[in-house]
């Protein structure tokens, strides 16, 4: 759409647009004319594939050139049918993510590289997909994911939450609101609808239903067609949407007979969704909330999507924290809810994003990364063939470079590379490279490297990163499955007390707590728990004296009614801070993992100075678990060496400072080491959660009831 003002006689526009592949096609016509021209052929864009068109409009009056514009664009089709998304005619889920606008120093005003390093960081993660929550974004932002791809939801700047969640008060049903809420409706289509890249509009955020919706949804229909999604009120979109539904409620929904709740319990008034069940495909405006030590469970929800064609995926809540950096701060400090005196105020609730506010990577984004991986691979034991399978839409991998090694007891048994294409959605199998060992515990580590990797991509990093047990793979659930390398120790053991190791500064103590998490405390978990010792529970320690120095630890538990649950079941040592060298261990790894977040945590061996293994989470909490733990050495200080085995697969946690310490410190920057270094060995630690912050408790697989817990942590001390 051209508009002009003025005098428009003598006036012409001349548009140019240029092709991938036939060049320039370009037209002249007087200005009261609509230009258009007709090309052969065009590619659509995707977020795989974001083919984009250079245009250039050129005012002239007579042979005087009086203006120049230049954009690009792109071609897409959509069509909602059968409860599905259709993308370019392929059935489309978003792997989403919420993405405010934020700058640790510069608060709302963005740089054009703090905006590419975001989009180069979520395409890495396997996001296809972001929502401009909740107002239209910086106009560079839009022509960033036009050029690198990724589906915009693209918001309204409307929201009354406080007021109107699940309400009809503001702007509601109430005329004197609707001028305001059209005209933000407007200029967030009349300025964005050129940019390919926006594949939904949402009418705005948690401010409740009403008629002003309804008109709105209207008016956006008459300016373009793109399908538009609103959580608050679904009878006036073309999706339906709920923010942070768990699995299960899924499962509900495809299967027609989801109750709607909101996010504490609101019961909907029927404007807002119609009767059920739904006609329309599902996806979640919001999930997954990625608060601190958190996104656990989150291949439950894929692996729900992925089963039910209605379910199109979401968008993860969120990208980024939104910490501040003041003046003269310490490095690493990052200012949160009541740090500037502001009173009152949520607390650190704004820091829940996978990256840090100076972007820095938590945890939980690996995991992400990993479930969302573009490629999955099987291994048929029977037949002793590998498959891997491609999950694009439109997207070829053409002779990517596939690195496997054969692991045996964590060791290189064997290892090469083969070349690997795949179209899109196809699969191919070939026979193992290499034969399985006879014993040990073996596994395929696959690497995909892509060697057509897209602009926007890092030099070398993989597209895919797989880990293919042999045998069985193990279970999910947060107690232990047994050690296949453990062998039971021979000779007669006898009573003793406890050992005297390297730097321990006091004698070992059972351990039933940790430090809470903002899950915990949102679920309310610290105040089921709060107050209780080891002594309060049918616990016990027991030390036994083996040969050659070895001493056997046994801790018990009882199950037992009246105590309902425990965050951990372990033993805890304290060193002086210079007693540990470095710590090896043969488990998952290399970063932080929990029963409930795993999948990007591989089994291998992995060596680690000791003060490394802690995770500086904005708000100190329970941080720095390796699970799945086979095998576990410390080396210390004076050359002695402790292996730590156990008949179960056990986790540990080493960090230099106390858990006393997590509990009192507000900001990462005050966890100072504090002369010790705190090892836990536990049996079993629940989950860290991530469904929500406020309300849900970790799954229950990943709890441990004391009811249901009995249970003997048997591990042997073997020094050398």
């Amino acid at each position: 759409e051209i508009v002009y003002g003025g005098d428009t006689a003598g006036l012409t526009v001349e548009l140019r647009v240029r092709t991938p592949r036939d060049g320039d096609f370009a037209v002249t016509v007087p200005a009261d004319e609509i230009p258009e021209v007709a090309l052969p052929a065009v590619e659509l864009w995707s977020a795989e594939l974001p083919v984009l068109y250079p245009v250039r409009v050129i005012l002239k009056r007579g042979e005087t050139v009086l203006d120049v514009r230049h954009y690009r664009t792109g071609f897409t089709t959509f069509e909602i049918r059968d409860r599905q998304f259709l993308f370019n005619g392929k059935p489309l889920r978003f792997h989403g993510v919420n993405r405010h606008e934020h700058d640790p120093r510069r608060g709302r005003a963005l740089t054009l590289d703090g905006m590419k390093t975001d989009i180069r960081m979520i395409k890495e993660a396997n996001f296809d997909a972001v929502r401009s929550s909740h107002y239209p974004n910086d106009p560079r932002w839009y022509e960033l994911c036009d050029l690198y791809g990724l589906y915009v939801l693209d918001e309204a700047n409307i929201e009354s939450h406080g007021l109107s969640y699940h309400a009809c008060v503001l702007p509601g049903d109430d005329p004197a609101w609707f001028p305001s809420v059209f005209d933000r409706i407007e200029r967030l289509v009349k300025v964005n609808r050129n940019h390919v890249s926006v594949t939904l509009w949402s009418l705005g955020n948690e401010a409740g239903y009403g008629d002003a919706f309804t008109e709105g949804a209207k008016l956006l229909r008459s300016l373009d067609p793109r399908p538009i999604q609103y959580a608050d009120m679904n009878a006036v979109a073309d999706f339906d949407s709920q923010t942070y539904p768990p699995p299960a409620w899924l499962e509900e929904y495809a299967g027609g007979n989801a109750e709607r709740k909101g996010e504490h319990g609101e019961i909907p008034h029927l404007r807002q969704h119609g009767a059920g069940p739904s006609s329309k495909p599902f996806i979640m405006n919001e999930y997954a909330h990625a608060m601190g030590n958190s996104t656990g469970n989150f291949p439950e929800y894929w692996e729900t999507i992925e089963k039910h064609p209605c379910l199109a995926g979401g968008f993860l809540w969120e990208w980024c924290e939104h910490g501040l950096i003041p003046a003269g701060a310490e490095p690493g400090f990052f200012a949160y809810g009541g740090d500037f005196g502001d009173v009152p105020n949520n607390g650190n609730f704004c820091c829940d994003g996978l990256v840090r506010a100076d972007r820095i990577p938590n945890p939980g984004l690996a995991e992400v990364r990993q479930v969302q991986q573009p490629v999955r691979g099987t291994f048929d034991r029977a037949a002793n063939r590998l498959s891997l399978t491609s999950r694009f839409l439109f997207r070829s991998i053409r002779g990517a470079e596939l690195l496997w090694v054969l692991l045996r007891n964590g060791e290189a048994a064997a290892s090469g590379s083969l070349r690997v294409s795949l179209a899109p959605g196809e699969s191919c199998s070939f026979d193992a490279p290499a034969p399985i060992p006879a014993d040990g515990e073996c596994f395929w580590r696959l690497t995909l490297l892509d060697s057509n990797a897209p602009h926007w991509r890092t030099p070398g990093l993989p597209l895919a990163e797989l880990e293919l047990p042999v045998g069985e793979p193990e279970k999910r659930g947060v107690l232990p499955g047994a050690n296949p390398l453990y062998h039971a120790p021979s000779g007669a053991f006898h009573a003793a007390s406890a050992p005297e190791l390297p730097g321990l500064l006091e004698p070992p103590a059972i351990v039933l707590d940790r430090a809470v998490t903002d899950n915990d405390r949102g679920c309310g978990f610290d105040r089921r728990t709060a107050g209780r010792r080891p002594e309060d529970c049918a616990v016990r320690l027991d030390w036994e004296a083996g040969t050659a120095g070895t001493f056997r630890a046994r801790l018990s538990f009882l199950a037992q009614p009246d105590c309902p649950e425990i965050a951990r079941f372990g033993l805890r040592f304290r060193f002086g801070s210079g007693s540990l060298a470095e710590v090896e261990y043969y488990g998952r790894g290399p970063g932080e993992n929990y029963c409930d977040r795993r999948s990007a945590a591989f089994v291998g061996r992995y060596a680690a100075a000791p003060e490394s293994l802690a995770t500086a989470y904005t708000r100190p909490q329970e941080n720095g678990r390796r699970g799945d733990v086979r095998e576990l050495a410390i080396r210390f200080a004076d050359g002695r060496r402790l292996t730590v085995v156990s008949p179960e697969l056990f986790g540990f946690t080493l960090r230099p400072y106390s858990s006393a310490a997590l509990e009192t410190a507000a900001h990462a920057a005050e966890l100072l080491p504090d002369g010790t270094f705190e090892l836990i060995l536990d049996y079993a630690q629940r989950g860290v959660g991530g469904d929500d912050s406020w309300g849900c408790d970790v799954h229950a697989e990943y709890r441990l009831l004391c009811s249901e817990l009995s249970a003997v942590f048997d591990f042997q001390l073997i020094p050398e």
